[in-house]
């Protein structure tokens, strides 16, 4: 079963997504005329069953921290930004330069950093990069955004759970940009921050602001649940979902932890809110399919697996996430 642990370079980031193993064998069918009666709606938000944890074990970590510097970084960044302005080098420039120069020693490391950890360690997954990358744009006001790339994913196995990660670009932008009125286009003048720039990326989705800060709880509550830590996943599940109550990804976590604490209505919930939503997601279709076998609902099963066989998803990583 699965869950989902312009110019230039340098900041991709990770989103863990979760799998719970076995994976579903799908063979041949004729499509359903239906799937199984979705009776919640798009705008339906699904409660987390607390008395499945206890939140206040868990202090979350606030957005505050997770973007924080300590004065000395500070200090350091803005002395090498306002240098390279008395150069003439752009303020999105500098940062984009700033960032490469710490990468030439930056260590690849898959635990998700805060910003503050990951300049003073200099290592961090992909996630920790574009953390690092927003947390020293706040400092000098520029503006950035995020989008999400089909990329080859990253797979870890960790008993019956496998960690797969997805990549987003973290873009930053030209602050003295001043659009023609006459002119029209297509994106802003920006670089994107990226560890490993690959011509074979194909851009997927911009990702909201609230999606990332999302991915940051998400990652750290996927963490928690193969290290067997069922409050802090909860705890960190549950702020991820405040901040994206959308997230498809989110949406799967929830499901699979409350499956995994014995839950299997409110899991059922949260599948059903997601097709709802997100009619089409593979991730989401197989894992569905897993709990109603698992709960001995064989033909409700089968409906789902045959509309998975006919999904037309053009991220060719989402069937190979299924064919591993």
């Amino acid at each position: 079963m699965t869950i989902d642990k312009k110019n230039n370079y340098f900041s991709n980031f990770q989103r863990l997504l979760i799998i719970f193993l076995p994976f579903l064998f799908v063979s041949c069918a004729q499509l359903p005329s239906e799937l199984p009666k979705q009776s919640l709606s798009s705008q339906t938000i699904v409660p987390i069953n607390k008395a499945l944890f206890s939140a206040e074990i868990t202090k979350v970590i606030s957005l505050e921290n997770i973007f924080s510097l300590s004065p000395k970084q500070r200090e350091e960044f803005i002395a090498y930004h306002d240098k390279q302005l008395t150069r003439g080098i752009k303020s999105h420039r500098a940062l984009s330069t700033f960032l490469q120069n710490r990468l030439s020693s930056f260590t690849y490391y898959g635990e998700t950093l805060v910003a503050e950890k990951a300049m003073r360690l200099n290592k961090g997954n992909c996630m920790s990069l574009a953390i690092l990358t927003t947390a020293l744009a706040k400092v000098i006001g520029l503006e950035v955004s995020y989008r999400e790339v089909n990329s080859l994913p990253i797979f870890e196995k960790h008993n019956n759970l496998i960690l797969s990660a997805s990549h987003v670009q973290t873009i930053i932008y030209d602050a003295d940009f001043i659009p023609d009125e006459i002119m029209y286009y297509l994106s802003r003048p920006g670089i994107v921050i990226d560890y490993f720039p690959n011509s074979s990326n194909r851009v997927s989705k911009i990702v909201s602001t609230n999606e990332f800060e999302s991915m940051y709880y998400t990652n750290i509550a996927a963490t928690s649940l193969v290290d067997g830590d069922v409050n802090k996943a909860f705890s960190y599940a549950d702020k991820a979902y405040s901040l994206a109550p959308q997230s498809k990804e989110v949406i799967n976590l929830l499901a699979v932890l409350h499956r995994r604490a014995g839950d299997d209505v409110t899991a059922e919930q949260y599948y059903q809110l997601a097709l709802a939503e997100i009619y089409t997601d593979i991730t989401l279709l197989s894992n569905y399919a897993v709990l109603l076998k698992s709960n001995n609902r064989e033909d409700e099963a089968q409906q789902v697996i045959d509309r998975l066989e006919e999904l037309d998803d053009p991220n060719p990583y989402h069937w190979l996430e299924q064919a591993i």
